[in-house]
């Protein structure tokens, strides 16, 4: 992840700043909205009938449909991005140690009012990062 970026979105007449996290990574879309933004919208999203439904500014029920064809062609572009070959141009210097993958996990419960929501954490990791990580976890499970 290269970092992250919060935009103004507008969708039928209803304007929301979502958080972007912004990848260096191959893609033919430009973006994702997920789970945070369907929830500020109070949106309904059909994969069925490929739309999604929220209430408008007025009360009147706002609709965004998809699109078949450019639904294949997104689908087609992804098949064959996936197919290219990246070339390396050159190898840079290591950033960081790496370490080689233990068995050994630490569970940590995410969500207090759920004991079942919990995640596994290496106990190679330092204190400070393990707890980095928890705190980024916890502060994004709506993502998760």
């Amino acid at each position: 992840m290269i970092g992250t970026i919060r935009l103004p979105v507008y969708a039928g007449g209803i304007t929301r700043t979502v958080k972007f996290s912004v990848i260096r990574a191959k893609a033919p879309y430009n973006a994702i909205l997920g789970t945070p933004w369907l929830h500020s919208m109070k949106a309904v999203p059909s994969t069925y009938h490929q739309c999604i439904k929220f209430p408008g500014k007025d009360g009147k029920t706002q609709t965004i449909r998809g699109d078949q064809q450019a639904a294949r062609e997104l689908l087609i572009a992804t098949v064959k991005m996936q197919q290219q070959t990246s070339l390396v141009n050159s190898v840079g210097k290591l950033l960081h140690k790496i370490y080689p993958q233990k068995e050994e996990v630490r569970e940590v419960a995410i969500d207090e009012s759920d004991p079942t929501k919990i995640i596994r954490v290496g106990i190679y990791l330092s204190d400070d990062m393990c707890s980095r990580i928890i705190s980024f976890i916890k502060d994004n499970a709506s993502t998760f």
